[in-house]
């Protein structure tokens, strides 16, 4: 019963978060449209914030505990974006509200973890120094998370597949040809001279 009615909490705050910003939505409006006192609202949630954290951290634990279906880093990405594609205005009123921060942290927590594993699953028997398969999985959750962030602000007009497919042609065999780098030695030089070591 509980999980029932915390979902219906949650599915009344995205429908309503789909019509408005963020900042006119009350726990009165959420109450009133899923049929509970506001008395209820507050037995489940402090206040309104509590919302979008709890619905980026659902989602960020099904697409990990969904990943090892995924043939490519590409296939988290289309997931990841796809809640975002069917609730613009829902994902566009958070990131332009006080809250963005969870819209942020959802992002980088699917994108740091998926490319993390993905690239070192690549890097098996490589050679390359863990601490060379990290700085490359960064700068590629740095990359998508920018990338992620920019959709968002443009509007979404895009579908996700059709956002990836423009990016894995152009990035088709970097991360081979990197680690293929590393492995040669190319990366591990300036790793020690970053480190002040020779």
């Amino acid at each position: 019963m509980a999980e029932l009615t915390k979902q219906a909490i949650i599915s009344a705050f995205i429908e309503l978060l789909n019509t408005r910003p963020l900042d006119q939505i009350t726990v009165t409006d959420i109450a009133r449209k899923c049929g509970i006192s506001r008395r209820t609202y507050y037995h489940y949630y402090q206040d309104i914030y509590q919302l979008p954290e709890e619905i980026f951290l659902a989602e960020t634990t099904k697409i990990l505990k969904d990943k090892t279906d995924f043939r490519s880093w590409e296939d988290w990405f289309v997931r990841m974006m796809g809640f975002a594609f069917k609730n613009k205005r829902a994902i566009s009123h958070i990131y332009h509200s006080v809250r963005r921060e969870y819209l942020e942290r959802y992002i980088f927590s699917v994108a740091d973890r998926t490319l993390t594993d993905y690239i070192a699953k690549q890097a098996e028997g490589s050679g390359c120094t863990q601490e060379a398969v990290d700085m490359l999985a960064a700068f590629y959750t740095s990359a998508v998370v920018g990338l992620s962030l920019d959709w968002i602000r443009s509007g979404m007009k895009e579908e996700p597949q059709a956002v990836i497919e423009k990016y894995v042609q152009l990035l088709k065999g970097t991360i081979h040809h990197a680690l293929k780098n590393c492995a040669q030695g190319g990366m591990e030089p300036a790793l020690k001279q970053a480190d002040g070591t020779r």
